[in-house]
């Protein structure tokens, strides 16, 4: 999905993996050929309000704070992230960002454990996730208590509760507002060489919290999910590392049946490590997502397959690439439309270098080339990407 951002809190979180407390500054410079992500023949998106031209550059500046602690069995997580964002010509894009993930890893005893975690994501959502020739912010939290009580052998049973939140700057058809809450249970079992097969069941309810209930044009207030899963790993080898899992998605709306959806999605990652100086991911994903911008469609299927070697050069400086391609497809048509149902690909090229002269600083440069073609042409576009970066840590 948003792969930037997932880089960067991955980056980030392995930054402070076995670190007590760190302290992050940092910002970077970026240009973009496309900021809002239009077709060529749409040349001047922001004319109305002067603005002439699609690229534009902007500057980034964070501060963060992380904490990775083990107290006896517990241990406490929290990597957050303040970050300013302003644009030279594109100011309406300004904002402000906090960013955070947290948890504490519980341990009552040896046969029961737990986790509790919360998290927050707040990002630029552009023409890549939508129709419009515009960009808003959506903001995503999460919160979850988990339980794992070992019963025998290598068999846990598991139960949690879960809840999240989605809010958009602007509203929105496509995926608006919403809240959802529900629960999950389920069973694993964990060899003696951490191999493990897990099975787990999801319920929830969720609450479209800016939109009442429209029959007329297939609007509903709420929605109901169950999701039955399966999910497994396999250490092949000190060098090789499969994990999956397979997941049943079922979607319902009370008052608006037409908008129902089921199928499956998942996942699947590789991860091979052929030297201590290179590793290698290759993961394929499917993913099942509401998409109701009227009554032609209402729900999108995205498959994303992704290529993604790192290499560390030497002990300063690491070099790393990600392509990508994402197949997107819009079902669910409830009332038929003329011409044949809406199919995208994106394909991502993104190559990063860092150089860390000390332990405490990081300078970095990285390149990016969008492309996504369509069965419907205003959603076309080209975009080139690059930046450059640098991080203290204290």
């Amino acid at each position: 999905m948003f792969w930037h951002q997932a880089v960067a809190q991955s980056e980030a979180s392995s930054a402070i993996e076995n670190t007590p407390l760190i302290l992050r500054v940092g910002g970077s410079v970026t240009w973009d050929s496309n900021v809002y992500k239009v077709p060529d023949s749409v040349p001047d998106p922001q004319i109305a309000s002067g603005k002439l031209g699609k690229s534009d550059r902007y500057s980034t500046a964070y501060v963060g704070l992380g904490l990775d602690k083990t107290y006896s069995q517990q241990r406490i997580f929290l990597d957050a992230v303040e970050q300013v964002v302003r644009y030279d010509k594109f100011d309406a894009l300004d904002r402000n960002e906090l960013n955070y993930r947290g948890s504490w890893q519980w341990q009552m005893s040896p046969r029961i454990s737990g986790t509790l975690r919360a998290d927050r994501a707040e990002g630029l959502i552009g023409l890549v996730e939508t129709q419009f020739q515009r960009s808003f912010v959506r903001t995503s939290s999460n919160r979850g208590a988990m339980v794992d009580g070992w019963l025998s052998g290598g068999w846990h049973l598991l139960g949690g509760v879960l809840e999240s939140e989605i809010k958009n700057s602007v509203q929105i058809r496509e995926q608006p507002d919403n809240r959802q809450s529900g629960g999950e249970a389920g069973l694993r079992y964990v060899t003696e060489s951490q191999n493990s097969i897990t099975f787990m069941r999801r319920s929830s309810r969720g609450t479209y919290t800016n939109q009442s209930v429209d029959t007329v044009n297939f609007i509903d207030s709420g929605f109901m999910v169950e999701q039955r899963e399966v999910a497994a790993t396999w250490m092949v080898g000190a060098r090789h590392n499969i994990s999956g899992r397979l997941t049943a998605v079922e979607r319902r709306h009370e008052h608006v049946p037409q908008r129902d959806f089921a199928g499956n999605a998942g996942e699947i990652l590789y991860q091979w490590t052929p030297t201590a100086a290179l590793a290698v991911n290759f993961s394929a994903l499917r993913n099942l997502s509401p998409w109701a911008p009227d009554a032609s469609v209402s729900y999108r299927v995205d498959d994303t397959f992704s290529f993604a070697p790192v290499w560390r050069i030497g002990e300063k400086t690491t070099l790393q690439m990600q392509a990508y391609r994402v197949e997107s497809e819009f079902l669910g048509m409830i009332v038929p439309a003329p011409g044949p149902a809406r199919r995208d690909v994106l394909h991502v090229v993104h190559i990063a270098a860092s150089w860390a002269p000390n332990r405490r600083l990081t300078l970095g440069v990285n390149l990016q080339r969008q492309r996504r073609s369509s069965t419907d042409a205003s959603v076309v576009f080209d975009a080139n990407i690059a930046g450059v970066d640098a991080s203290l840590n204290f």
